[in-house]
């Protein structure tokens, strides 16, 4: 079946013309172009439907250029206006006897002013605008004479009673770049298809599969591989596969001059028929191919491995920041001993982990782990349901002794009754419990660690047994304050959901903004965030930075990260400031509020006014007083 290539074209006013024209005299059977007429004030509010239809390239001209390149860094072929288009307009200018000034968009490159005065031997001005409003007020009050630019330019001096010279490209050169953006949508669509045929055999082989760089760092590993390793794939990527596999160390190659090597690997308790082949182009080393078979003549069935697998270790974390470096450093140290520990943090900040950490990398780590929600036992079955029952005719094994020679991880103690607390009372201040029923008592030999949210207090809670069960504590930090974490943390959610590899840190701006970004709901947020950011790109064939960057902002939400942004800035107590200052400090709350909102939502200077609370024109005079 033969393929459809969409090209969308953006134009405005005279450039329609010139484009139609151009596009009668194409004959493409299998190419579908479409003219949107669009101008840089339009476009913003446009964008979303243009880009969910799914061209395969764009084309525009002038300030349509810079607007698309602000918001998505789709495939895009611009209508150049070249350096002798500018001077035709220049020279004309002067003959004429006025003095020339070029108007642009500020994101479009701008042209070589300096170049034209000096050729010219006449100063020519150059005017910047980022939308309709700073236009109309850069033109209403400039000095020079006629304005040389796009439709917008023109039909804006127009209507402020100012001359304006249209400067455009000639339809040969308009066939010229239609053309060229075809044929770059074909080369697309065949390293698309490469690129899927290549991701599938890789994600989908019934083999474990790592590639590798020449400096041994992962770059590609498929599900089946991070499954053997035992750590999410997104997390092994750009670490060195010595350092999660150090008997996988691709350096032994090259240190031994082998090309290839096949040999028997144990990684976690599994034997695996290991290849491994060093990759060359035209001689020069890019990198090694180690494939993992399971060897099914012979497996460890060491149950010390599977057990070990099961809780969260120190290596699973992700510790970018600071915070958590010193947290797996205070832990480590933790859990050298038994004595009661308490894992104190907000609302899903991922306390349960840490108390797995503190079991795994323990000498218990071998023996049980259990988890209690204390809020679930009743009164009536406090003792029955931790230290079981003696009962001949209903014997019971309580979770205390289930947990023997392991450890417990108390939950929700904050809501748990009285009996449940004398029971732990009993179990922890005298290593002993008494089953219900029995007279004989038996040995705890349990390793306490209790769980507790900062939001809920300790009030509810007996104050002998709050302080053995707080004899050490660690302090698990909001993601507020582990901002280096948060594009790793993404990715893992992420990966949970979308089934291709995908790393936010290829995208700067979305990961600046969710460093930024204070997640008020920690763990439960980011989860929900992720879960429609991964449905959003699901539906996507093509992932640019600023495709990402618009997704991530709407799964988010836009209105809570203006709201947050609007509340950095607000004033803790104006009334305690002098008026003069006051008015200044405004200024520049303002401004800065302004420019977050510009820099991480991409808004323009109308919409940052209005999502602020002020006019255009007064945000407009309060950056021109400020610079």
């Amino acid at each position: 079946m033969s393929q459809t290539y969409r090209l969308c074209i953006l134009v405005y006013q005279q450039l329609t013309t010139l484009v139609r024209e151009a596009l009668s005299s194409l004959q493409f059977d299998d190419t579908e172009i479409t003219v949107i007429e669009s101008s840089a004030d339009t476009l913003p509010y446009n964008i979303s439907a243009i880009l969910s239809e799914d061209y395969d390239v764009f084309i525009a001209g002038g300030a349509n250029a810079a607007i698309l390149s602000q918001y998505s860094e789709v495939h895009l072929r611009r209508f150049a206006v070249h350096n002798t288009d500018y001077l035709i307009a220049i020279r004309r200018a002067l003959r004429e006897g006025k003095r020339p000034c070029i108007v642009q968009h500020s994101l479009a490159v701008p042209p070589n002013v300096e170049l034209f005065s000096r050729l010219t031997d006449t100063e020519i001005g150059l005017l910047t605008f980022s939308d309709g409003n700073e236009l109309r007020e850069a033109i209403r009050t400039s000095r020079y004479d006629v304005f040389i630019g796009a439709s917008q330019t023109c039909e804006t001096a127009r209507d402020l009673g100012r001359e304006s010279m249209l400067v455009y490209v000639g339809t040969d050169s308009i066939r010229r770049t239609i053309a060229e953006a075809r044929q770059f949508a074909v080369e697309l669509r065949k390293e698309h298809r490469f690129s899927a045929i290549t991701d599938a055999l890789i994600r989908d082989t019934p083999i474990g599969i790592i590639i590798t760089d020449e400096d041994g760092i992962i770059t590609t590993i498929n599900n089946l591989a991070s499954s053997y390793i035992g750590i999410p794939g997104i997390m092994l990527k750009s670490r060195h596969l010595r350092d999660v596999a150090r008997n996988l160390d691709p350096s032994y190659l090259s240190e031994k001059g082998l090309v290839e090597q096949e040999a028997f690997r144990i990684i976690g308790g599994i034997r695996f028929r290991c290849t491994q082949r060093r990759i060359q182009i035209k001689g020069q080393e890019i990198g090694t191919l180690t494939t993992l078979r399971i060897d099914n003549r012979k497996q460890s069935s060491s149950p010390a491995a599977a057990s070990s697998m099961q809780a969260t270790q120190w290596k699973h974390l992700i510790t970018d920041s600071p915070a958590m470096k010193q947290l797996v450093s205070l832990g480590n140290r933790l859990s050298m001993n038994t004595l009661p520990t308490a894992v104190i943090g907000e609302y899903s900040t991922n306390k349960h982990r840490i108390a797995e950490c503190l079991h795994s990398c323990s000498d218990r780590a071998q023996q049980p782990l259990i988890i209690i929600n204390l809020s679930a036992i009743s009164e009536t079955e406090a003792g029955r349901s931790l230290f079981g029952s003696a009962d001949t005719l209903a014997p019971f094994t309580g979770l205390i002794e289930h947990a023997n020679r392991g450890t417990v991880i108390l939950r929700n103690i904050q809501y748990a009754n009285r009996a449940v607390q004398s029971c732990l009372m009993d179990a922890i201040s005298r290593n002993q419990y008494l089953p219900v029923g029995s007279i004989a008592p038996k040995v705890s030999d349990v390793r306490f660690i209790t769980l507790f949210n900062l939001e809920d207090g300790t009030e509810n809670i007996r104050p002998d047994l709050l302080s053995l069960l707080t004899t050490q504590t660690i302090r698990v930090p909001a993601f507020r304050d582990r901002r280096e974490d948060m594009p790793m943390m993404f990715n893992r959610f992420v990966s949970h959901r979308y089934e291709k590899n995908f790393d936010i840190r290829k995208y700067p701006a979305s990961c600046e903004l969710l460093c930024f970004y204070e997640w008020p709901g920690n763990a439960a947020e980011m989860q929900a965030v992720s879960d429609r950011f991964s449905a959003t790109i699901s539906a996507s064939t093509r992932l640019s930075p600023k495709t990402v960057h618009s997704h991530l902002i709407h799964a988010i939400g836009e209105e809570k990260l203006a709201d947050f942004i609007r509340r950095r800035h607000q004033p803790e107590s104006p009334q305690a400031v002098p008026s003069a200052e006051t008015e200044e400090g405004t200024r520049s709350r303002l401004l800065r509020t302004a420019d977050e909102m510009k820099h991480f939502l991409g808004y323009t200077n109308a919409k940052a006014a209005e999502s602020i609370g002020v006019s255009r024109t007064s945000l407009w005079r309060i950056s021109a007083q400020k610079a």
